[in-house]
């Protein structure tokens, strides 16, 4: 669980902050996500988007974690709802992008509820469900929204996705051997880093590893599985 922790937490504190959050803020907020992640509830994932509020945690990572988590339990979303009603500014904001880009029907009657701004209205109409799973992946942005789906669903193909991109990445690679990719190489230490530090991972990836053609079997375990150097 401590090294699983650290992960998240990682990835809490990554991407454009809103502000700079207290770093045993986003220990605590970490901690819980990690609970979520191994006794996933309604009434967890609820508590943990007003404790990412609270925490002024609000950035893309975690409204991507929030949006999958209230999409795979829609009841968080009308038990959110009434610490919702409280806030007020960035937090309000916040929270009613998450609602809209969560798109269950829980969280548009939570969202119908809200006293917002018409301008702020307008703009939620643009936005529809986020599905990163859906997405490619392009940056290590998308890597991050990857690993933050799977830590708010445990949805093995979040992990599967990013070893299916270092498959394309590293075809890619070898036609032009004097690129750098920073994506690829953003994707393998996340992979080996998170094996490292979750048994269940460990077991996704060399599951799917097993599953690929010879030529990438080869290439993944070299880049997943071989011992580094120093």
């Amino acid at each position: 669980m401590k090294k699983i922790l650290v992960s998240i937490t990682v990835l809490l504190l990554s991407l454009h902050a809103t502000a700079a959050p207290q770093s045993d803020s986003a220990y605590k907020v970490g901690k819980d996500i990690a609970v979520f992640y191994k006794n996933p509830s309604a009434e967890r994932a609820a508590s943990l988007m007003d404790q990412i509020v609270k925490a002024n945690l609000m950035r893309n990572t975690t409204l991507v974690w929030g949006t999958q988590a209230l999409q795979k339990y829609p009841q968080g979303s009308t038990i959110w709802c009434d610490n919702i009603r409280t806030y007020q500014g960035d937090a309000l904001t916040f929270s009613a992008y998450t609602l809209a880009l969560t798109g269950t029907s829980q969280a548009q009657t939570c969202l119908d509820s809200l006293t917002l701004n018409t301008e702020l209205k307008n703009n939620l109409k643009e936005n529809k469900s986020f599905h990163p799973l859906q997405e490619p992946i392009i940056s290590p942005a998308s890597l991050d929204f990857h690993w933050v789906t799977y830590f708010a669903t445990g949805n093995p193909k979040a992990v599967e996705r990013i070893v299916d991109y270092i498959i394309k990445a590293q075809t890619a690679a070898a036609q032009r051997p004097n690129h750098v990719d920073l994506t690829l190489s953003a994707a393998i230490w996340s992979i080996r880093s998170n094996m490292q530090q979750d048994t269940a991972i460990d077991e996704i990836v060399r599951k799917y590893i097993q599953k690929q053609s010879e030529a990438n079997k080869k290439r993944l375990e070299q880049a997943l599985l071989a011992p580094q150097g120093n």
